[in-house]
């Protein structure tokens, strides 16, 4: 038993250049499908760097289209002031229209001097106005409807509404 372990066994050139063809030819389909993969591979990888250039130059195009948009120019700005400053004013004017709008109600409704108004804010016109109210300083509105000749003082809701109609028909007959 010895002796056929020491021995080795011949194999014919035939058969070793058969098994080396076959190895060489499954390592080069092997290479070839490596290759091919790689190939994939590396387009897979260009595209995505494309797609990652032309995000990135789209993203830089919209920021500079923003920048442009929202970029305020001098003039418009000083329009813009003008703007501003002329409604500023007119709110001015308004508030001080109203304020004497106010302090003439007071002399007229409640009778008033306008020289003891006229160093009033707006907040002490709203005071005044309250304390006439609560304390029934305020002059009764004038009656215009006396009961005078005519009647019409002692007609009800429903008969001047009926007397108020004849005499629009009676107009535009």
């Amino acid at each position: 038993m010895a002796d056929d372990q020491d021995q080795t066994k011949m194999v014919p050139e035939k058969d070793l250049i058969a098994v080396k063809k076959g190895a060489e030819k499954e390592v080069g389909g092997l290479k070839a499908q490596l290759e091919t993969k790689e190939t994939e591979h590396k387009a897979a990888i260009d595209q995505a760097h494309q797609n990652l250039l032309q995000e990135r130059a789209a993203k830089e195009q919209f920021e500079s289209q923003l920048k442009s948009q929202s970029a305020i120019s001098p003039e418009e700005m000083a329009a813009l002031k003008q703007q501003l400053e002329d409604a500023t004013k007119r709110g001015e004017d308004a508030d001080t229209r109203l304020l004497e709008l106010r302090r003439d109600g007071l002399v007229k409704l409640h009778g008033l001097t306008p020289d003891s108004l006229k160093d009033e804010t707006p907040e002490g016109l709203e005071a005044i106005e309250k304390a006439l109210k609560l304390l029934g300083g305020a002059k009764p509105p004038q009656r215009f409807d006396t009961g005078g000749a005519g009647g019409a003082a002692t007609m009800t809701a429903k008969q001047k509404i009926a007397a108020g109609i004849e005499a629009y028909k009676a107009q535009h007959k």
